[in-house]
């Protein structure tokens, strides 16, 4: 018997600081329950800037399903990931290498905020951005009277 074959890994999706790292498993021969081998843990490994060693994601429980949830990334770096089936019979092949994905920080809620009429059926809204992060306004497909205005 031999640790299981590589799994086929998916497209991992940024979150905060973090990325769920989807994989399909491989079914061969090594993974029947009757001979006790199917996979009983992951390993993830990750690459800042998809470069560079392999930094192996650290988890206190087994990781026993996809998607996995990698934490401690940092904003705005790019990292590609691999994953590995571990058995009773070691770690086997890791994946292909993923796609690249960039973790975001969520930013915190603005502040002086403050709302004002400012014209018949029209409301002023102003605040302060949070994290110095510059004011995107949104394009709206509402009726005239309920359109927002950034000015």
């Amino acid at each position: 018997a031999t640790p299981p074959a590589a799994p086929t890994i998916g497209t991992p999706t940024a979150g905060s600081s973090q990325a769920s790292v989807p994989w399909t498993a491989t079914t061969d021969s090594n993974t029947s329950p009757d001979f006790n081998l199917a996979p009983t843990d992951y390993s993830i490994q990750y690459q800042a800037n998809c470069t560079g060693g392999w930094s192996t994601f650290s988890h206190a429980s087994p990781i026993t399903s996809s998607p996995a949830t990698v934490t401690g990334l940092s904003a705005g770096t790019a990292y590609c990931f691999r994953v590995a089936a571990i058995n009773a019979f070691g770690t086997g092949d890791y994946s292909d290498t993923s796609a690249s994905v960039t973790p975001y920080t969520v930013p915190s809620a603005p502040t002086m905020v403050s709302a004002a009429r400012s014209a018949s059926q029209t409301v002023r809204v102003t605040f302060t951005p949070p994290n110095s992060l510059a004011v995107v306004c949104p394009t709206s497909t509402a009726p005239p009277s309920s359109r927002m205005r950034c000015t």
